[in-house]
């Protein structure tokens, strides 16, 4: 039973304030505008989204071009490591070629 009478009692709170919020809406002006009026603010509102809008894109745009960027910096830097591994790879070979030959000179001397 109370339950019941619980729910009745929100319903009524609802009732109240529905009627409430109507006779805001009644008392609120309605105001006119002219078509050039409506016209106007339409194109202000589109005017507002494209420049939003060319912003957003500006941005992202920027942060695409960022990563972009730095993913050929880590590309070059990694292929520059490999290029300096190969050239130390190369000099050892070399270094140690030149030593067996150093090896040979003082055999044949």
């Amino acid at each position: 039973m109370n339950y019941i009478e619980n729910n009745k009692k929100q319903l009524n709170h609802c009732q109240f304030e529905l009627t409430k919020q109507e006779e805001q809406f009644q008392t609120c002006p309605m105001i006119e505008l002219s078509f050039e009026q409506i016209e106007q603010r339409l194109k202000e509102l589109v005017d507002r989204e494209r420049k939003y809008l060319s912003q957003r894109n500006n941005e992202k745009l920027l942060k695409f071009k960022d990563d972009i960027s730095e993913k050929q910096r880590l590309t070059t830097i990694s292929t520059s490591a490999l290029m300096n591994n190969q050239e130390n790879e190369y000099i050892n070979r070399l270094i140690t070629i030149r030593e067996k030959q150093a090896e040979i000179w003082k055999e044949q001397l």
